[in-house]
């Protein structure tokens, strides 16, 4: 248990860390899916309101917060 402020009181949460390691290129593409509206688009310079709303859509659920703080 962490004691905060003003008496309240947090109980821990578990973390589990994963990190993905890409040594080699993979040896041959997986076809792309049909019947579903996709768009992979290349952006040089990504605008920071854009590249957050990315990283939310993406990370939400699972609790992606740590560069939502980066300026």
């Amino acid at each position: 248990m962490i004691r905060m402020a003003k008496g309240t009181v947090m109980e821990p949460l578990a973390v589990r860390v994963t990190e993905l390691e890409m040594t080699t290129p993979p040896k041959q593409s997986l076809p792309v899916p049909v019947n579903i509206q996709t768009a992979i688009m290349r952006v040089p310079e990504i605008p920071l309101p854009f590249y957050r709303f990315l990283y939310l859509q993406v990370g939400r659920r699972w609790n992606w917060v740590d560069r939502l703080r980066l300026s």
